[in-house]
């Protein structure tokens, strides 16, 4: 597992980035191609579900944000008001 910058290279200690992982089995999202593109590194080495945390200073992942999870709250019509209340 990785934190990644936008540019792909590793996040110093306390700098939000995006999670990913070394890919272990391909997938694809159903009926989705773009979006599954988008989960691939630009080499198809590593995938990433966009989830964004980072790494406390003493190596603790901490989780910022679970974009699978807002996804399905706005899907569900909660909205950022509805979000904030979890």
């Amino acid at each position: 597992m990785h934190i990644l910058c936008d540019d792909m290279k590793p996040c110093p200690a306390g700098t939000s980035g995006t999670v990913w992982f070394v890919n272990a089995c391909e997938f694809e999202y159903f009926n989705d191609a773009e979006r599954t593109a988008e989960a691939y590194s630009p080499d198809s080495t590593m995938s990433t579900a966009g989830d964004m945390d980072y790494v406390d200073e003493e190596g603790s992942l901490l989780l910022i944000m679970s974009v699978c999870m807002f996804s399905k709250s706005l899907d569900r019509g909660l909205g950022q008001a509805g979000l904030s209340d979890k």
